[in-house]
């Protein structure tokens, strides 16, 4: 029986059919629940698409200050009408740093250097990589190695180990065009940072004289 036949009454052996009963909504409630569900569903597929392609909320990190730092290594090089030129460098949980630059401009030769830094070093450097949320970090969308170049980051901290490669970056409107700035752009802070403080270091140790 359809609900049109269960409205039907009997009355004097006639049989009067009712009307079913009439919803009212107001154009205003309609639109607004509209637009709202039209919201909704922006917000969740822009959600979706920063997950996707800022290089953050991809892995989930755990890792503070209390974490150990095991390992961190660093290079950039190419190879170019020298041969292969490029800058190296790792530090170990012991806080030993080895340093290497190799230039065959004007035929110079390899540099390596060897040093121990201290534990507020460490500290230091585990504060920065922290910081950086590098360790969310994913290079999946970052720009592949090419002719002029490639970097390579290692980093171990806690249970977390992360290796990253991308091309060599020159300009930061490279890390601004490209498909995850975000992600690229805590590389290419952090990298500055830890290189500045290495040189730094190495500077330190190998000074002739004492400042």
């Amino acid at each position: 029986m359809s609900t049109l036949d269960e409205l039907a009454t009997f009355e004097d052996g006639v049989v009067h059919s009712e009307a079913p009963p009439t919803v009212t909504v107001k154009v205003e409630d309609a639109i607004a629940a509209t637009s709202a569900a039209e919201v909704e569903q922006q917000d969740q597929q822009q959600n979706q698409q920063q997950q996707q392609g800022s290089g953050f909320d991809t892995v989930v990190v755990t890792e503070d200050m209390n974490s150990p730092l095991t390992y961190f290594r660093y290079y950039v090089g190419h190879v170019g009408r020298h041969g292969n030129e490029f800058l190296e460098f790792d530090i170990n949980s012991e806080g030993v740093l080895k340093y290497a630059n190799n230039s065959n401009y004007r035929k110079d030769t390899i540099i390596k250097k060897q040093c121990k830094i201290s534990a507020s070093v460490l500290q230091e450097m585990k504060r920065l990589i922290l910081e950086s949320h590098l360790l969310e970090c994913d290079d999946s969308s970052w720009p592949e190695p090419d002719r002029n170049g490639r970097q390579e980051l290692e980093v171990h901290v806690g249970n977390t180990h992360l290796s990253l490669v991308t091309n060599k970056i020159t300009l930061f409107d490279e890390v601004e065009r490209s498909h995850d700035p975000k992600g690229l752009e805590s590389f290419f802070y952090l990298v500055r940072d830890m290189k500045a403080l290495v040189l730094a270091l190495v500077g330190l140790h190998f000074k002739i004289k004492a400042i």
